[in-house]
C-alpha cells in the first residue's frame, strides 16, 4: 500500500511539473519573468533531466496542488480499505 502511495504522489508531481514547463505558462508570468527560477528535475522512466522554470508563487502553487493530491489519494485509500475490510 505505501508503494501504491509513493507511485501516487510521484504520478501528480510528475503531472504537475509537466503541465508548469510550457511555454505559454512561462510567457504569462509576463514582468515577472525575471524571477523565473530553474531546476533540472528527473523524468520519470527517463535517464535525461528536463528543465523546469517557475515563479516562486507557481512553485508554490503546484507544491499545494500536488499536497492537496496526496491528501485525496490518502483519504480514498483509507475510505476503501475500510469499506472492503482490509
Amino acid at each position: 500500500m505505501k508503494k501504491l502511495i509513493g507511485i501516487a504522489a510521484l504520478a501528480s508531481l510528475t503531472a504537475l511539473t509537466g503541465c508548469a514547463t510550457s511555454d505559454d505558462h512561462i510567457a504569462k508570468a509576463g514582468k515577472d519573468r525575471d524571477d523565473l527560477v530553474c531546476e533540472y528535475t528527473r523524468v520519470t522512466g527517463s535517464n535525461l533531466k528536463k528543465k523546469v522554470c517557475m515563479t516562486p508563487r507557481q512553485r508554490e502553487i503546484a507544491r499545494e496542488a500536488a499536497r492537496q493530491e496526496m491528501e485525496n489519494v490518502q483519504r480514498r485509500m483509507a475510505h476503501e480499505s475500510s469499506v472492503t475490510g482490509q
